[in-house]
C-alpha cells in the first residue's frame, strides 16, 4: 500500500514524458563519490531530483549497502593499481553491483563491463 502511494505521487512527473534519463542522465545527474549519493547537477533541477527520489537511489539502506561494498573492495585491495581488477571482476561479476560507485570511489574504469 505504501509503495502504491509513493508511485501515485509521481504519476504525472515530467520525467515520464521528457525521458531525459535515456540520453541526458549524465548531464543532469551526477554521482558524489565522497558521500556515495546521486544528486542533480543543477540545484534547481526538480525533474532530476524527482527521478532520483522515484528510483530511491539515495534510500538510506541502499547507500549503506553501497558503502559496505566499497569498503569491502578496498579491503580486498581493489584500489591497488598493480592488481588486475579487470580479471577479478570477470571472475566475480557479482562484485560489480554498484558499478558507478566502484568507478567513482575507487577511480577505476569499468566500462568494459557495461551491458
Amino acid at each position: 500500500a505504501n509503495l502504491y502511494k509513493k508511485d501515485e505521487q509521481y504519476k504525472n512527473a515530467s520525467f515520464f514524458t521528457s525521458l531525459f534519463f535515456q540520453n541526458d542522465f549524465d548531464q543532469r545527474i551526477r554521482f558524489d563519490s565522497a558521500d556515495l549519493l546521486y544528486e542533480e547537477i543543477e540545484i534547481d533541477d526538480n525533474e532530476a531530483q524527482q527521478f532520483i527520489d522515484f528510483l530511491q537511489l539515495n534510500r538510506y539502506e541502499l547507500v549503506e549497502e553501497r558503502k559496505k561494498h566499497i569498503a569491502r573492495l578496498k579491503e580486498l585491495g581493489i584500489t591497488n593499481r598493480e592488481l588486475n581488477w579487470s580479471v577479478y571482476f570477470e571472475r566475480y561479476p557479482n562484485e560489480l553491483k554498484f558499478i558507478t560507485a566502484i568507478e567513482y570511489a575507487l577511480n577505476i574504469d569499468l566500462s568494459e563491463f557495461y551491458t
